[in-house]
């Protein structure tokens, strides 16, 4: 007599490791997306300003230079500031164009190297008075760990791929198991890119 509790039992191993495997991919999407989304650590954006602050900071002598060569030339220029008073503040703003005072990223450089120190210290206790959301990871460790999950989250689905070869090889078919609920339905990922809307499940 045929036993069919062999072909039941091979089928639940089949659907079982086909559950776990998806869930595993499901589970690793789930920390992928969340790397790409979790608001920044305040190191992280305290060390955006401060480069960018520098950056532009660097800039400021070379303009400096430009904005005083003309009286590198003819010095006895300079006597006519208090008369016109403009030449300081061509010299300071460093600008070929006296009364472009709006330039704003000039006045960025500007002020980043004359009082870039002062500037960063107040960026600092504007971040530190700020009631900051629950961070994730510093920005350079989460490159590190998304390459890791992409090549994981590869691996697993190809192993998803291949049980379901070796169901149809044993002319079994398989649905694909819905994953179990590690969040709503809304929110679970069918495939591809975690971020986008539309490998996103419909409730």
């Amino acid at each position: 007599m045929f036993d069919f509790n062999i072909i039941k039992k091979s089928i639940n191993d089949l659907t079982g490791a086909l559950k776990k495997t998806q869930l595993e991919i499901e589970s690793k999407k789930q920390r992928r997306e969340q790397l790409q989304t979790l608001p920044p650590c305040k190191a992280d954006v305290l060390e955006m300003m401060m480069g960018y602050i520098d950056k532009r900071a660097a800039v400021y002598p070379e303009r400096f230079l430009e904005g005083i060569k003309y009286y590198m030339r003819k010095p006895l220029e300079l006597s006519k500031c208090d008369d016109h008073g403009y030449i300081a503040p061509r010299v300071i703003d460093a600008t070929d164009n006296p009364d472009d005072f709006a330039n704003v990223r000039g006045a960025q450089e500007n002020m980043f190297f004359l009082f870039g120190d002062q500037i960063k210290n107040g960026l600092k206790k504007a971040i530190d008075a700020v009631d900051w959301p629950q961070s994730g990871p510093p920005i350079a460790e989460r490159f590190k760990e998304i390459a890791e999950l992409d090549t994981a989250i590869a691996e697993l689905e190809e192993k998803e791929a291949e049980i379901c070869q070796q169901a149809r090889n044993a002319g079994i078919h398989i649905d694909r198991v819905k994953p179990v609920a590690v969040r709503p339905a809304s929110e679970r990922f069918t495939g591809g890119t975690p971020i986008s809307p539309a490998n996103k499940v419909k409730p």
